[in-house]
């Protein structure tokens, strides 16, 4: 008993190292010393920051992600600014690393090889997240519930097609919560719930398929009503229909990179891993195939999953590498299968455990390094001192562009709704003139163009009728900063 108790112990120590080690990737971790963030996480954190003095999300501040990725930020932000926004990351990575060590230990019954799963895991996940560093967002929040829930799916595939009303809502909730992530970070649900019906149907187990859609749905129920109440409560309805729905549909049309950049985008930045479990899947599928081995459908059905996934990270066709994370759950299955009948000594295991901590180390180092380079190569600082000196953080402050760190790194506030244009004014022409007229009205003490803005928007209309209003309202020095004249004193 005792013996048992030290193992658990130890496991959840190597598991707690894991998890620290990839959540201080995060370009929000308490080690970062720059206060340098990428594009995405700055945005959601000015829009905590905005929620936290009482706008409301889609009415007030404009985002086009899901509802839930803004409620976890501001809940993160009211524990402690950036750093409880962290915590947040840190919990979910936590949770990732534990579900993912329970799937390996439910099917291996190994703790050393499950173990092992967990380090090539974490070096899967340090590695999007240390080169991208654009943590935590949808992708990275999303993977844990779909963690979950391919914990319960995986289970009813174990345990003689047992699915229960708990995992059913478990998996219902889950649901919920990534459709108003990223409604596209989904296939998972998709593959085993029609798994599950099929098997259902074929088995004439309708009573029990009826009892699994019910509580799926109460799952789904549970999480969206709350938040559609809060949208209504507060008018914001039709402007979460408008920007979640209509504009994501826009959005999502525009192509960055071909087919085949984009694929070899992917293969060559994750190191050919997608690649190689390809592969994999394959040669195991034909040989269990050709050998009729066995009769379970869980790789196959893994297989599908596996293929939708890479379908749904390249099909917009855009380099963003953190749409990768969500292959991770699709891989599982696969490295459990290599692992699951190769006989390695303990002081291998121990190499490999190490090399792992070590690579998620370095990567978390390396993440830090880069970011304080940015800070310390970054322009801004320059205008610091004179920023600070000319305005007050009550003083509605604007920056064109979509580096929207420059508000949290002077410590001011633009008190309109687009408080960034880049991408949204190319691809909307209705909200490039709510741009315009929202800076007419509010008219800003001070306009910083960032350094992005003119290569973006220059020879669009949009960046014609913002120079309008620069040229009559405005006087600037070095076509950086522009201040508002003011006509009293002129």
């Amino acid at each position: 008993m005792k013996n048992k108790l030290k193992l658990k112990i130890v496991v959840s120590m190597i598991l707690v190292i894991f998890a620290t080690c990839i959540a201080l990737s995060s370009s929000l971790a308490i080690i970062n010393t720059s206060r340098y963030m990428p594009i995405d996480v700055s945005v959601w954190v000015n829009v905590a920051k905005q929620m936290d003095e009482g706008k409301i999300i889609y009415r007030d501040i404009f985002d086009h992600k899901g509802p839930i990725i803004y409620f976890l930020y501001y809940i993160g932000y009211k524990i402690d600014g950036t750093l409880g926004i962290w915590l947040i990351h840190y919990i979910t990575v936590l949770i990732d690393i534990f579900v993912i060590y329970n799937i390996s230990k439910r099917i291996l019954k190994d703790t050393k090889k499950s173990l092992l799963i967990i380090g090539i895991s974490s070096v899967f996940l340090a590695l999007l997240s240390g080169i991208n560093s654009e943590t935590p967002c949808t992708e990275s929040i999303a993977l844990t519930f779909i963690l979950i829930s391919l914990y319960n799916f995986m289970k009813f595939n174990i345990s003689n097609n047992i699915f229960s009303k708990k995992e059913s809502l478990i998996t219902g909730i889950c649901l919920g919560i990534v459709l108003l992530l990223r409604p596209n970070t989904i296939p998972l649900w998709v593959v085993y719930y029609l798994y599950i019906f099929i098997k259902c149907v074929k088995e004439k187990k309708i009573k029990k398929l009826l009892k699994i859609v019910f509580f799926s749905f109460l799952g789904l129920f549970i999480i969206a009503i709350p938040v559609i109440f809060y949208l209504y409560i507060n008018g914001a309805i039709n402007a979460f229909w408008e920007i979640y729905l209509i504009f994501n549909l826009k959005y999502s049309s525009i192509r960055e990179a071909n087919l085949l950049e984009t694929i070899s985008y992917f293969t060559i930045k994750t190191n050919y891993t997608i690649l190689i479990i390809f592969l994999i899947y394959v040669l195991y599928l034909a040989y269990i195939k050709i050998n009729k081995k066995t009769k379970d459908d869980t790789l196959l059905v893994n297989f599908i999953y596996f293929i939708l996934t890479i379908i749904i990270v390249i099909m917009p066709r855009r380099l963003y590498l953190h749409y990768s994370i969500i292959i991770l759950p699709s891989i599982i299955y696969p490295l459990i299968l290599i692992t699951k009948n190769i006989k390695i000594n303990f002081k291998i295991y121990i190499f490999c455990y190490t090399i792992s901590i070590i690579i998620t180390i370095l990567l978390s180092i390396f993440n830090c390094l880069f970011l304080k380079k940015i800070k310390e190569s970054e322009y801004y600082l320059n205008y610091k001192d004179y920023i600070q000196n000319c305005t007050t953080k009550e003083d509605n402050i604007l920056v064109l562009g979509n580096e929207t760190y420059i508000y949290i790194f002077f410590d001011r506030e633009y008190k309109g709704k687009y408080f960034y244009q880049i991408p949204i004014a190319l691809f909307d022409e209705k909200i490039a003139e709510e741009i315009i007229a929202e800076i007419k009205e509010d008219e800003p003490k001070l306009i910083i163009k960032d350094k992005n803005y003119k290569f973006i928007f220059e020879y669009t209309k949009f960046y014609y009728e913002i120079e309008k209003i620069l040229d009559k309202y405005y006087s600037t020095e070095d076509q950086m900063i522009y201040k508002k004249i003011d006509i009293n004193n002129k």
